[in-house]
């Protein structure tokens, strides 16, 4: 089986070669006005479809067909950013995921150059651009397992540090992840306009399942949000999937691809349909990525581990006295009330700049407190847009970066000359909640454990729990649980259950049965 991998290989790199030979001077002969596509064709199997001519392919633009200039091999060398998930819930995969990534290097073109950034609470760059990957695989494996898990904020960062490369011909991001965020400032539509605005690399994720379950749907939309723009593709792995199989896919797909050019019909943003077939006229999936001139901004330039890379999660702390202020003509000012619209004295206020342009350090943005009056102001930001956020938790208010209390109103705020003026009205004071773990047949407590808890209104995870560690939650509000505690115990069944009221305290325990050879066969059935 290998040496048949081995040879198809082989005739693949050949053929690939002779198409790019056969059309060179085709390409070096394109008048100046030209879109490049980048396009993938595969068959109703997902295998990439090679050796096709310009006849095979159809491009419209504008609802009128456009002649084709010239077609050419996509297999170019390609600048490649990994971006691999060491949150608490990867505990035990890097292994895997290393060798993977290493097969993925080793099946690609020679010329590429790739770096590996991991990430929790925050985004590290444990390797820089190279071509060995020895080092990758050793920087993967090397990760330990840890923390929540700041993945749109992670996306934006290794896809700024990627823009920053200069002279690449093709632009790719290959993610490892299950999809889950439950700490990032950014949000996911924010992260799809900060990969717009990095140049719409081609991004490909595989999507890993959660501990001993299958990825779930909210994780694997998040990935085709992330993907699909950009003409890439979602893997989805199944408990048992194989991601050295996944990443052997990529890698074949990329050396599979074409690059396609023509005459765009009008200046400006063009939005180019594309469509392909056989000889015999049967129709092929087609996916497009045109690549853009990355936007320049102003970002702090990403360093090796442990130094955080420049879209981290910002800290929720003061700023330390020695970072000065960024300066700026814009001034949002406004009052905290509570629900009965009563001034809130002592309330922390953030403003988080939401245009990718600013030059505020990423754990120093605009903070003030509320005044007797709960009112604040901020009198110097920079031209832009801020989202709001608020938290004193000695008081009773969460912060409203959690998704069960994310505020309603003013989540856009646009700093003015004039001062904009808003009222930020805080939801209830929340109940509070304690909740352990123990063994379903002995009551023995868990000393390490996971839980996350769901409403309508979003989901909190606690990736490793302190047993009677007390959460903030909506009062009076139906709520289900879930917890795990690998490897011994498998995951729990949601239970549901209603919240006290506000600023009461309630408790609950979650019961957890041992893993067993059955068990686990059945897990791996789902």
């Amino acid at each position: 089986m290998r040496g048949h991998h081995v040879a198809h290989g082989v005739v693949l790199s050949l053929l690939l070669a002779v198409i790019s030979f056969a059309q060179n001077q085709e390409r070096s002969a394109q008048p100046a006005n030209q879109t490049s596509i980048t396009v993938t064709v595969t068959d109703r199997d997902h295998h990439p479809v090679i050796a096709l001519q310009p006849e095979n392919f159809t491009v419209y633009e504008n609802g009128r067909q456009q002649a084709i200039s010239s077609l050419a091999s996509g297999d170019v060398p390609a600048c490649v950013g990994l971006l691999v998930d060491q949150s608490g819930s990867m505990r035990g995969r890097h292994a895997a995921i290393a060798a993977a990534m290493g097969d993925f290097i080793r099946a690609g073109n020679p010329g590429n150059q790739y770096f590996a950034v991991l990430f929790s609470d925050d985004p590290l760059l444990q390797e820089d651009f190279t071509r060995d990957a020895a080092a990758i695989e050793q920087a993967i494996s090397a990760a330990k397992a840890r923390g929540g898990t700041s993945f749109y904020d992670s996306v934006i960062a290794t896809a700024d540090h990627l823009a920053e490369r200069k002279g690449c011909e093709k632009r790719v991001l290959v993610l490892v992840s299950d999809g889950v965020d439950n700490q990032s400032r950014r949000t996911l539509e924010q992260t799809v306009r900060a990969l717009h605005e990095d140049g719409n690399p081609l991004i490909y994720a595989i999507g890993l399942p959660e501990r001993m379950t299958s990825i779930s749907s909210r994780g694997k939309g998040v990935l085709e949000a992330l993907a699909a723009p950009g003409g890439g593709a979602v893997i989805r792995l199944g408990d048992s999937g194989d991601i050295r199989k996944a990443a052997r896919r990529i890698a074949e797909e990329m050396r599979s691809q074409y690059r396609l050019s023509y005459s765009p019909a009008a200046t400006g943003n063009p939005q180019p349909k594309v469509s392909a077939h056989t000889q015999g006229g049967k129709s092929l999936d087609v996916r497009i990525n045109i690549a853009q001139e990355p936007v320049v901004r102003a970002r702090v330039t990403a360093a090796p581990s442990p130094a955080p890379m420049s879209a981290s999660v910002a800290s929720p702390s003061p700023a330390p006295a020695a970072v000065l202020p960024v300066r700026g003509s814009g001034c949002i000012s406004g009052a905290v009330i509570d629900q009965d619209k009563k001034p809130v004295a002592g309330m922390n206020v953030e403003a988080w700049p939401t245009f990718a342009d600013n030059s505020y350090p990423k754990d120093s943005y605009p903070q003030t407190v509320t005044d007797e009056k709960g009112k604040f102001k901020f009198p110097d930001l920079q031209a832009g847009n801020y989202q709001m956020y608020t938290k004193n938790e000695s008081a009773g208010y969460p912060s409203t970066k959690n998704p069960f209390y994310r505020n309603g109103t003013n989540d856009w705020t646009q700093a003015a000359q004039d001062c904009a003026n808003i009222v930020i009205k805080l939801g209830p004071k929340p109940a509070r909640l304690k909740v352990s773990a123990v063994d379903a047949v002995t009551q023995e407590p868990i000393a390490r454990f996971g839980f996350d808890l769901r409403s309508s209104r979003g989901i909190l995870v606690f990736r490793w729990a302190a047993p009677g560690q007390e959460v903030l939650v909506p009062a009076n509000t139906e709520l289900t649980v879930s917890g795990w505690s690998p490897p011994l115990y498998l995951r729990t069944e949601p239970v549901s259950f209603v919240t006290s009221d506000p600023e009461s305290s309630q408790e609950i325990t979650i019961k957890l049965s041992r893993r067993t050879a059955a068990s686990s066969a059945g897990q791996q059935d789902k």
